[in-house]
């Protein structure tokens, strides 16, 4: 994800949570309607804040510690269902149901399903340093609502411009008739324009009278710098111009400067000047002048409230002013902060705040378990519920540990050897970071990385993970997401369970584990179906290996192999989630990012998705096919499969056709049906297929010589 897209996310964050503060200041602001309006005026600070500072303090008084607002507001930060089908585009992630009738051959040997030349073409180089080397991003639903964010705001940038320039042609030929006061003849309502050094334009030929109210306006609202708060108020409706709630503040916030400002006035008058005040209030608004929203005019908002507030103004009573101000700062305390950090993750931020242990389920959530029928939201509350939080510095950055279905697939980041000794072993996938005990043949550590925003299409880049060991044996292990910088980055200490952010002398007295190498340095070494095994090994005797061996993307067939053991690495009986009808929408997302460029890659990973019969898969890399929970569990049905793909015509363009032998079955060896499958280089998505196989065999293409 770019900058540019991680900014809009974050921007609109910010804009959902000032949306709820505007909606808490709506009823505030009507309780004290009999007040004086420089309360009100106050109480839009706190918009302000939430509109342009991104982080606040948590604390018990905060409108979000209410049940009403306790939902999974992560944003850009972690890939929940909300979260990766708006960066995604993949549709509603809806998991649920049992994982029954799929196939463990994803990823099926090149021998039965695949040719050799294509198997051969476009089998990916897994190492880490040039993992996704070059591959182009899709544009995404949050890349084009940020373009289309990004419009808006110039088109709104243009349009103040051009009024601004409008302004200044109406007042070039002004006659400055005493300090900053100027006359025109080319205005047809007295305000205030400028910045550094603001002057009061009025038309010409006004009364002393009329005059005389018009600078006792103007020049309070100049004394209380009203001229640089509305400039600063519009310049954050236009970054935040597709929130409706921000424009009514905009608006309301408005009404009450120039409110506020009236009763300032009008506080030193008599009723008769009072009346004359609000004709000449009158006078000015019908003559329907056209002007930016910033700048201050003396006839602008809302006339006859403001009539009628400064004929029926009375001087307040002198206990409204300390309850109003008792009101006004409870309000801006429970606004301005955020949900107390307790034991939920109600609270804006990243699931890196969370921790869960394995997972212990009710009897709800047993019987959810054998029907197959929990879904996303299920899952999630869950997880919530196993969430036990851990805080301050002594004890380390809350978290938890990873989760996992028995059915979970990892992504094309795959399974990363990080340290293997003859007892233990470290590895990582995309969503998780875990420790091994090879003696007792369970996972005893594990830490959610999803959870830290450490997936590619969350970061843009794989991340680095390398462990360290002090003299008594314990692990560390420093954690990078990239881009690698250690304000983004952590240390977990395996031993006793803890997230620190990076910090370097937290293993100044550790030592670097390097007793790993690349299978690609490794020339004598056998590795048949290389790709299947995780680029790191550790060297055994006897020119063995103990080698991460990956069958297929199940994580349950993913093995760790030496010279004369096997494990299998993840139990089903440690698994932490019900079993899934579909994979996270980052799984297929990672799959989307790595076949952009190659379309051999792209037809590879295609028919992968459909020998699994995972029609979620089928629809991430196709333009044609949209995803429905019905047809993935109709889909899990099927029992055919395609192989042996090579270009039809022998010409591959911008459109490729692949023909493919086509079986019914898993005995069906001999098949003599063919069909075909096209794929098409989509400017600034890459290589996408058109929709599911056929049997009709399409035009071939000229060969030009």
């Amino acid at each position: 994800m770019t900058v540019f897209t991680m900014l809009f996310l974050k921007i609109f964050n910010m804009s959902l949570t000032a949306g709820i503060v505007i909606l808490m200041i709506l009823p505030v602001r009507c309780l004290l309607k009999k007040f004086p309006c420089n309360l009100s005026y106050v109480l839009w600070l706190v918009v302000a804040f939430r509109l342009m500072i991104p982080v606040s303090v948590d604390a018990g008084i905060s409108v979000f510690n209410m049940h009403i607002f306790e939902s999974d507001e992560t944003g850009t930060d972690r890939s929940g269902p909300e979260t990766d089908a708006f960066l995604t585009g993949n549709g509603d992630r809806e998991n649920g149901g049992s994982s029954d009738g799929i196939e463990d051959d994803m990823y099926a040997p090149a021998e039965l399903f695949l040719g050799h030349d294509m198997a051969a073409s476009a089998q990916p180089a897994y190492k880490e340093d040039d993992l996704y080397t070059g591959a182009a991003h899709p544009i995404s639903i949050v890349r084009i609502l940020a373009l289309f964010w990004l419009a808006g705001i110039v088109t709104l940038v243009s349009y103040s411009a051009a009024a601004q320039i409008a302004i200044r042609k109406k007042t070039r030929y002004g006659i400055r008739l005493y300090e900053n006061v100027y006359e025109c003849d080319d205005i047809r309502s007295p305000f205030v324009n400028g910045i550094f050094l603001p002057r009061i334009y009025m038309p010409f030929r006004l009364a002393e009278k009329e005059r005389q109210f018009v600078l006792m306006h103007e020049r309070y609202h100049i004394k209380r710098k009203d001229y640089l708060v509305k400039r600063a108020a519009f310049m954050l409706v236009i970054v935040h111009w597709f929130n409706p709630l921000v424009w009514l503040a905009f608006c309301l916030m408005s009404a009450d400067m120039e409110i506020s400002c009236d009763e300032k006035v009008i506080s030193k008058l008599s009723m008769e000047m009072r009346k004359e005040y609000s004709r000449l209030l009158l006078a000015f608004a019908s003559n329907k002048r056209r002007l930016p929203s910033f700048p201050l005019a003396f006839g602008e908002e809302n006339i006859m409230k403001r009539i009628k507030n400064i004929l029926g103004y009375q001087e307040p009573v002198r206990w409204k002013m300390p309850v109003g101000m008792i009101i006004i700062m409870i309000t801006m305390a429970a606004c301005a902060t955020d949900a107390a950090d307790t034991n939920d993750v109600s609270k804006t931020g990243s699931l890196t705040e969370t921790r869960s242990g394995y997972a212990t389920v009710s009897e709800h959530e047993n019987a959810a378990h054998e029907t197959g029928e929990t879904n996303v939201e299920q899952t999630d509350d869950i997880n919530m519920t196993q969430v036990s939080q851990k805080e301050g510095k002594d004890k380390g950055i809350a978290h938890r540990e990873a989760q996992w279905a028995k059915n979970t697939m990892c992504d094309h980041e795959l399974c990363i050897l990080d340290y293997a000794d003859e007892e233990t072993i470290v590895f990582h996938i995309s969503s998780g970071l875990f420790r091994y005990d090879l003696q007792s043949r369970c996972i005893t550590e594990s830490l959610d990385l999803q959870a830290l925003s450490c997936q590619r299409v969350q970061t843009g880049g794989t991340m680095k993970i390398n462990i360290f060991q002090d003299e008594s044996g314990g692990m560390r292990a420093a954690i990078l997401p990239y881009p690698y910088t250690q304000e983004v980055s952590y240390i977990y200490d395996f031993s006793e369970d803890k997230l620190y952010s990076y910090d370097e002398t937290l293993l100044e007295n550790d030592t670097l584990f390097d007793g790993l190498v690349s299978k690609y340095d490794l020339e004598d070494a056998d590795f048949s179906n290389k790709w299947r095994v995780s680029e790191y090994v550790l060297p055994l005797e006897n020119n063995t290996y103990g080698v991460m061996e990956i069958e297929s993307l199940h994580l349950d067939r993913i093995r760790y192999k030496t010279g004369d053991g096997e494990w299998q690495i993840f139990p089903e009986k440690q698994s932490t989630l019900p079993e899934l009808l579909k994979q996270d929408d980052s799984f297929y997302q990672s799959f989307v990012l790595n076949t952009a460029d190659n379309v051999h890659q792209c037809m590879l990973e295609y028919t992968g998705f459909y020998n699994a019969h995972d029609y979620a898969g089928m629809c991430a890399l196709s333009t044609g096919l949209e995803y429905s929970d019905t047809l993935q569990k109709e889909w899990r049905t099927h029992t055919d499969k395609i192989g042996g793909g090579s270009v039809y015509d022998g010409v591959e363009g911008d459109s490729v056709t692949w023909v493919y032998d086509y079986f019914a079955d898993e005995a069906d060896k001999e098949s003599k049906e063919v069909v075909y499958v096209t794929a098409r280089y989509i400017d600034g998505q890459g290589w996408r297929v058109d929709s599911v196989p056929t049997k009709k065999a399409p035009e071939k293409k000229e060969i030009v010589q």
